[in-house]
């Protein structure tokens, strides 16, 4: 079975490649390793949509797997998630691809009809991971995607208007989903909570407590995975 870890940044896997290089082999392509029956290739993307979707477009075109896995942390939307917390994101909504309107509101591409709500990969405005309903080994939840982390009390009471499903957010999340429903890709997107989204306070963090959790679970999915 062949396995691809996709992260935005290297300090998000930092704890897991340490295992890897540990318990498995290192195979001669940097970043990858076997175990077993188990192929796994690790890519780091860059952080955003623009590089996620290249470096990950190109990987499943020349080294399609068997199973995608997305790696990283988020900021919480919802102030019902917990701090460290590892969650497993079912869906993915676009959350500032548009048009801002004169008094600062967003028009989204399906508010603007550039897009159709229900046009495949979409449906009803959200892409979705249709075998994350079927997982009952994490909390699911809903991530927003965005190009610029929320960081202000007006823009994050909008943003939470505009959609209020969104659970989670991060630079990066939509564009996994897109990349691996356009290739009919299997795939798993795991989230843990390094913050909450509020005014910027970089001292309310948790990161640490965040790679633990998301450590943990990667690391639980892959041996359970190896069995």
């Amino acid at each position: 079975m062949k396995l691809l870890i996709v992260a935005a940044t290297e300090l998000e896997i930092s704890p897991l490649l340490q295992w890897l290089y540990k318990n498995w082999e290192p195979q001669r392509r940097a970043g990858s390793f076997k175990q077993g029956q188990l192929e796994l290739h690790c890519l780091i993307t860059g952080v955003g949509s623009m590089h996620t979707a290249h470096a990950l477009g190109q990987e499943l075109l020349l080294n399609p797997p068997d199973l995608a896995i997305n790696l990283g942390v988020a900021g919480a939307l919802n102030p019902d998630l917990v701090l460290g917390q590892l969650y497993h994101v079912r869906a993915e909504i676009l959350g500032d691809l548009g048009a801002e309107e004169k008094d600062g509101r967003l028009l989204d591409l399906f508010d603007l009809g550039l897009l159709e709500p229900s046009n495949p990969p979409y449906i009803n405005k959200r892409l979705y991971n249709p075998q994350a309903d079927e997982s009952e080994f994490l909390p699911l939840a809903t991530g927003l995607t965005v190009n610029k982390a929320h960081g202000s009390a007006h823009s994050i009471e909008q943003i939470r208007a505009k959609y209020p499903e969104a659970d989670l957010e991060s630079m990066e999340g939509a564009a996994f989903f897109f990349a691996c429903l356009q290739a009919k890709q299997p795939f798993v997107a795991l989230r843990s909570i390094s913050n909450y989204v509020e005014p910027r306070n970089r001292a309310g963090w948790q990161m640490e407590k965040a790679l633990d959790s998301l450590f943990e679970g990667a690391k639980s999915l892959l041996e359970s995975l190896s069995k």
